[in-house]
């Protein structure tokens, strides 16, 4: 019996080991930026004094870092999936799309995805109206 758990025990470790360094961090310096956020979080919810609010502002300014980090993390990886089914179904697409289109779709997804990885962009909407427009534009987020 011994013996079957020391195999056991053995067999999950492999497997554990195994599943870590087969699924390298395809984003290592995000993955950094969210260990370093969590970890603050860690800091501030161990802490003892909330002075003047300032301990629940940083969190939730934290919980919201956390939140856009994951977000280019996720969207980046949804970019680059797109991208690889796109070029796996290219073959069939050819001939009615043209390597144009192939170019700018291409261009568009792969820059795209970089945009999210390097976490620097910025996005901006902006909305033009004719003169004497009544009613107020609201972004809907």
């Amino acid at each position: 019996m011994k013996l079957y758990r020391k195999m056991t025990i053995l067999a999950i470790i492999t497997v554990f080991v195994a599943t870590i360094t087969a699924t390298p961090f395809d984003q290592p310096f995000m993955q950094a930026a969210l260990n370093d956020l969590k970890a603050a979080q860690n800091h501030l919810k161990n802490a003892t004094a909330d002075k003047g609010g300032h301990r629940q502002r940083a969190m939730d300014f934290t919980a919201g870092a956390i939140n856009a980090v994951n977000k280019g993390i996720d969207y980046d990886r949804t970019l680059m999936s797109w991208w690889q089914r796109f070029e796996r179904a290219w073959p069939q697409l050819r001939a009615r799309y043209g390597e144009r289109f192939f170019r700018m779709w291409k261009f568009y997804l792969l820059s795209s995805a970089g945009f999210f990885r390097s976490h620097q962009g910025q996005l901006w909407q902006i909305v033009l109206a004719p003169r004497g427009r009544s009613c107020e534009y609201r972004s809907v987020r």
